[in-house]
């Protein structure tokens, strides 16, 4: 009930950290997180572009 209550709140979510078997049961490690916003979303696509140029440019030497 708190993992939907948590959930339910704007901006959370439920992320699966680990899945491991004890015994006859599978559990999990979960991690309840927020989400990014739009400012780390932009950084992450620079990043990214920039790492994929970098790899074009090497590539075509």
């Amino acid at each position: 009930a708190a993992l939907a209550d948590a959930e339910a709140k704007k901006g959370l979510t439920i992320i699966p950290l680990e899945v491991y078997t004890a015994g006859t049961f599978v559990k999990a490690r979960i991690a309840i997180v927020r989400g990014k916003g739009k400012e780390d979303r932009r950084e992450d696509l620079k990043k990214r572009d920039a790492e994929r140029e970098r790899e074009r440019v090497l590539k075509n030497r």
